[in-house]
């Protein structure tokens, strides 16, 4: 399914695209399961980079937001809460929580860790820095009380 025929989608229809699309993918994921008698959990990374990758990186996360703000108005609009295969309750999901899924799913991998400074001063609210605090564990592990 393609997500983005056009350059500026109503993020309504695309929020619908996104729950239709996970219904079917649901559901020939359960079916597979079901014949080959080995349950597991529904992928979402990949479902999430089916629906993510076409868009360009600039505008994810105000898409992320536009979402979010839209998916009330959806499950009012189409009067339905959940999304999922009616027969298999693993399969069923609050929309929020479907997005948060893909979301999570598509941004965590690319998630990195900023590195905070060592030698920064005490700041303004007097606390102490990093480096003063691993001094202090080894003066605490180095002097041993002696009765």
């Amino acid at each position: 399914m393609d997500f983005h025929e056009n350059t500026s989608p109503d993020i309504k229809l695309f929020l619908h695209r996104i729950v239709i699309a996970y219904e079917a993918e649901a559901a020939t994921y359960f079916n597979q399961c079901k014949t080959t008698k080995k349950f597991g959990k529904f992928n979402f990374k990949n479902f999430a980079r089916k629906v993510f990758d076409p868009c360009p990186t600039e505008i994810l996360g105000n898409l992320y937001v536009q979402l979010f703000e839209t998916s009330s108005e959806y499950m009012h609009m189409h009067r339905k809460s959940q999304a999922g295969i009616r027969n298999v309750p693993q399969s069923i999901l609050f929309i929020p929580e479907l997005l948060m899924n893909i979301i999570l799913a598509y941004q965590l991998p690319y998630q990195q860790k900023e590195a905070v400074p060592q030698s920064v001063e005490k700041s303004e609210d007097g606390s102490s820095t990093a480096e003063e605090k691993t001094s202090r564990k080894k003066k605490k592990s180095g002097s041993k009380n002696v009765i």
